[in-house]
């Protein structure tokens, strides 16, 4: 099968559960809740005469609970690629390979998930939760599902993510219920009590986002049952003064 891949790339895993693992990134085109920014929105974001703060592709993505924040990654299609090219291109000695976007579950992902076992890999699907999930994801083992709610959030999703996350911002409230895509009220909080639940700060693209982090430390003071996942390849990038994707 052929698949529209953005970008595939090594590096090691920044958020949730598996922070820190090396993992191998493919990065398939397309998204089922972003959209690009015209020039006349992009000019919305600069109050005051600053200088743009984002990069010079952004898209616009809306969360679960129908906020709208940019999104600066890049998921347009650069080339196409089978199932078999993109298993050969893992490196031998990487054991985890994850497939993002975007939103992956826009794409039949059977055949690439088959190669990928084949090799022997062991595979993480991130995703809005928008799309229903396929059944090959379904009760494997071998498949991570990390779930970071967005619009259209399907009820399914509860019951076959293994881990979720959040993104925070000042309008972040845990125990404000949203509507799922069936008509269902959840809240975070609620999602957190069943499963891993991460809070993770709406960041700049290369940087962490101080005041955002800060709102994430002081929810999980009252509500210690989430868990915080600030983006440590950007934590590190800081400190290394080197750019880790």
């Amino acid at each position: 099968m052929i698949y529209p891949v953005s970008e595939t790339f090594e590096s090691f895993q920044g958020e949730g559960v598996h922070a820190g693992t090396s993992m191998f990134f493919i990065r398939l085109a397309g998204c089922t809740v972003g959209r690009p920014y015209t020039v006349e929105r992009r000019e919305e974001l600069r109050p005051g005469g600053m200088p743009d703060p984002l990069p010079i592709y952004a898209e616009e993505c809306t969360l679960y609970d129908g906020r709208k924040i940019p999104c600066d990654t890049d998921y347009r299609k650069k080339e196409r690629v089978d199932e078999k090219e993109l298993a050969r291109r893992v490196p031998e000695n990487y054991k985890y390979v994850c497939i993002t976007g975007g939103e992956p579950l826009m794409h039949e992902l059977k055949p690439l998930i088959q190669e990928l076992l084949l090799y022997g890999k062991y595979i993480h699907i991130e995703t809005s939760g928008s799309k229903s999930v396929q059944d090959c994801l379904k009760r494997n083992s071998k498949v991570w599902i990390t779930v970071s709610p967005k619009t259209g959030f399907c009820f399914e999703m509860m019951a076959h993510a293994d881990e979720f996350k959040f993104l925070v911002d000042k309008e972040f409230y845990p125990e404000r219920t949203f509507s799922l895509k069936e008509g269902m009220e959840v809240s975070p909080l609620y999602l957190a009590t069943r499963t891993p639940t991460f809070l993770q700060p709406v960041n700049f693209e290369h940087e962490v986002n101080a005041e955002n982090l800060k709102l994430c430390v002081e929810i999980q003071r009252k509500f210690p049952v989430f868990r915080l996942s600030p983006q440590y390849h950007k934590l590190i990038s800081h400190y290394i003064r080197e750019t880790i994707r």
